[in-house]
């Protein structure tokens, strides 16, 4: 075992960042009596004095890198807003043959396309819609899941416009782009077109 390294009254194994001991505020193996009891409290509270700091300066970074965090994020949603539609069509362009992403240096623009779906707008109308066509569709908090909505009665509406139910809409389905750059473990930074 290596020399136990002194820190600040602390001695620490070197090799596993254990506390093994202490030097000059202690040097009894036990409490013995008051004082010794005082001077393990001080010992405690000056611990937790240094926690106590260590947190409120972990908060103060967090908070900072937040702020910065947001401040980089508008950038980011003004380049979008000014060179997305741009960029988007450019790269829809350079898209290889069969391909359905364009990829640089950079990142990637993924381009997917999604079918036309169903969305509530007014809760109150779709569920007196979807109590008479679809009842599995209402939940108990009377909203509708538009999952539930049987396939064929779906697409029968999705096919005219002039049956939608009140209280919905047709969202048109089509092409959707994003930028995807950095990716970390499990996490991916994307945001869609």
């Amino acid at each position: 075992m290596s020399e136990p390294i002194r820190d600040d009254g602390w001695l620490i194994d070197p090799d596993t960042g254990e506390v093994v001991g202490v030097y000059g505020w202690m040097d009894k193996d036990e409490v013995e009596n008051e004082q010794d009891l005082w001077r393990v409290q001080e010992s405690i509270l000056r611990v937790d004095g240094k926690i106590l700091a260590e947190q409120a300066q972990m908060r103060s970074i967090i908070e900072n890198c937040e702020k910065r965090i947001k401040a980089l994020q508008r950038k980011r949603e003004w380049i979008e807003t000014k060179f997305g539609p741009s960029a988007y069509r450019v790269a829809k362009e350079l898209l290889p043959k069969g391909r359905k992403t364009y990829t640089s240096p950079y990142g990637e623009v993924p381009f997917r396309t999604t079918k036309d779906r169903l969305v509530v707008d007014d809760h109150t109308l779709a569920v007196v819609w979807a109590k008479r066509m679809a009842p599995d569709s209402v939940k108990t908090v009377e909203t509708v899941l538009v999952s539930k909505i049987p396939a064929n009665v779906s697409e029968g509406i999705l096919g005219m416009e002039q049956f939608v139910p009140p209280g919905m809409h047709i969202e048109p389905g089509g092409e959707r782009a994003s930028f995807s750059t950095l990716k970390e473990k499990g996490v991916e930074q994307s945001d869609q077109a």
